[in-house]
Parts: C-alpha cells; sequence; structure tokens
C-alpha cells in the first residue's frame, strides 16, 4: 500500500469515527428532548432493519 493510500484509508476512518459521533450526540439530544427518530442500517449496500422509536 503506498503512502497516498494509508492517508486516504485513515482520512476514511476519521471520518467514519466523526459521522458516529454525531449521530451518536443527534440520539443522545433527541432522546433527551422526546424527539422521535429512525435507525436505519445497511448491510452489504442493501437495506437491513429500520426502526423507529416508536416501535420501541
Amino acid at each position: 500500500m503506498t503512502e497516498k493510500e494509508k492517508l486516504i484509508e485513515k482520512e476514511f476512518k476519521d471520518i467514519d469515527q466523526a459521522l458516529r459521533r454525531a449521530a451518536q450526540t443527534a440520539k443522545k439530544l433527541a432522546e433527551k428532548n422526546g424527539t422521535p427518530y429512525v435507525v436505519v442500517s445497511f448491510k452489504n449496500n442493501t437495506l437491513q432493519n429500520t426502526k423507529s422509536i416508536d416501535d420501541q
């Protein structure tokens, strides 16, 4: 793996971590304020699970 590829891979990992932190913060704020939210997960580019807070 070239140095440029390593840098790109690190950057994508950093982006992924930032997006996960933002999602966790948004979820906490929604729960704190009683705002409904939806959780959607994808596996292999296919929608696997959709869960609304109202479904709990």
